[in-house]
């Protein structure tokens, strides 16, 4: 085998750190997109349902499969997440719970109506059982994941349609208050403290 030279080795380390260079340029620019303030939250084919300073709310895809293992096979529509600005990590809304919703054949979040006092959201559901339906507000703390509140907004026999909520109101201590059209809505004794219909 032959010696190389000197000035042959020079080139052909210059030539290796010249190709090594363009992927670790092209990783550190990514890296520096994926953190600039502001933008933690954007995920890849998400629609964005509401945004502010500290909080995203978005939908992705109804064949996002990276999620289906964590979603009840009984929720019909597109997985529905929140994040929280801060810390660009994002909660799955329709996370079942212990209750009634691990029985019904469909549950889904409503896309329209959220409210947000950050780390705190406030958002609406629907079940559907097999002559039923009952529509839901749940408050959940977007830094544990944790539900702290779930309200009964009213319910329904099919093939009435039952409350519709058009408008939440949360504090910063999870108190949750809502408007409502339709019908079956329960009256106030029936909430429990901290849920206040007509907000």
């Amino acid at each position: 085998m032959g010696i190389r030279s000197p000035r042959s080795s020079v080139a052909l380390l210059g030539a290796l750190i010249s190709l090594i260079s363009v992927p670790t340029t092209a990783i550190a620019d990514k890296a520096t997109s994926s953190s600039m303030p502001g933008r933690s939250c954007d995920r890849p084919y998400s629609s964005t349902l509401l945004e502010t300073a500290k909080v995203r709310i978005y939908a992705m895809p109804e064949e996002a499969k990276e999620h289906a293992e964590h979603r009840n096979p009984a929720i019909s529509g597109r997985p529905v997440f929140a994040c929280l600005q801060a810390t660009g990590r994002s909660r799955l809304l329709d996370l079942p719970e212990v209750g009634g919703e691990k029985h019904a054949y469909w549950v889904k979040v409503d896309e329209r109506v959220f409210a947000v006092n950050a780390p705190l959201v406030a958002y609406s559901y629907s079940q559907y059982y097999l002559d039923t339906h009952q529509t839901w507000i749940r408050v959940r703390n977007l830094l544990t994941g944790r539900v702290i509140r779930t309200c009964l907004v009213g319910g329904a026999i099919a093939p009435r349609p039952g409350p519709r909520v058009t408008d939440i109101v949360l504090d910063s201590t999870g108190e949750v208050g809502w408007n409502a059209q339709g019908e079956s809505q329960p009256t106030s004794e029936e909430h429990e403290p901290g849920c206040n219909p007509t907000a």
